[in-house]
């Protein structure tokens, strides 16, 4: 997709100091993607428009790439480097999804060199909704509206549910605000995870494993676990992410 190269270009002719972080985006949503390929709005299952100007709505069994995996190279071209030590996915999630665990599928790219050993790395799942062995991947999921939160990263390196602190309020609740995940995947496999809530809570905690090499940037995925039982969507905003060389 054309845009997708031309912001990689604008942001690499434009990195004058590669020790500074450089954002990339707002991304175009995949619904604005598909629209400007096909030359017409295109209907994709189970994700639509949120009546909240720039939000998306989804709800179903499978997830919904909201972001795919992209080369840097144009980025990296211009910026005289080879590769940047480490992205920080910024998006906005919240639902009134009741006891459904949801947010995010982190997913390394196809074309990922991977120069870090899963080897030794734990396997954590609770129910294994959204990811797989087989997949380099790490599912992001919290509980809006639940005691604490309960948040948990499912996969390889993952941890089990996790008290934030507070209680993440859910759509309704908050004003219907959302709560930010900043994802910071760094080529080394140390990564982490820092949510904000709606309140202006802060909530941080690291894991290990490879999703990200330097050069290839992993997709990003909604998820709601049993969606397709759920009339209550899992709500996202724009992407952005944040390069860092250093």
């Amino acid at each position: 997709y054309y845009g997708f190269e031309e912001m990689l270009n604008e942001a690499g002719k434009g990195c004058s100091d590669a020790t500074a972080a450089l954002t990339l985006g707002p991304m175009p949503s995949i619904l604005q993607v598909l629209e400007e390929l096909a030359g017409e709005p295109t209907e994709v299952e189970r994700l639509k428009a949120s009546s909240k100007e720039g939000l998306l709505e989804f709800s179903g069994p499978d997830g919904c790439m909201l972001v795919p995996s992209l080369s840097l190279a144009p980025l990296l071209k211009h910026a005289g480097e080879k590769a940047v030590k480490s992205l920080t996915i910024k998006v906005g999630v919240n639902s009134n999804a009741s006891n459904q665990g949801l947010g995010v599928i982190i997913a390394a790219s196809p074309l990922l060199d991977p120069t870090v050993a899963e080897d030794g790395l734990p396997w954590y799942v609770y129910n294994s909704y959204g990811v797989s062995r087989d997949t380099r991947s790490n599912a992001i999921k919290f509980h809006p509206g639940m005691r604490g939160g309960q948040l948990r990263i499912e996969g390889r390196g993952g941890f089990e549910n996790s008290d934030t602190g507070f209680t993440p309020l859910n759509w309704s609740e908050s004003g219907e605000k959302l709560h930010l995940f900043e994802i910071t995947v760094g080529a080394d496999g140390e990564n982490r995870l820092r949510m904000t809530g709606t309140e202006g809570q802060e909530w941080t905690k690291d894991w290990k494993h490879q999703l990200f090499d330097g050069r290839n940037a992993p997709s990003v995925h909604a998820w709601l676990d049993m969606g397709s039982r759920s009339n209550q969507p899992v709500i996202t905003s724009p992407i952005s992410v944040d390069v860092h060389f250093e």
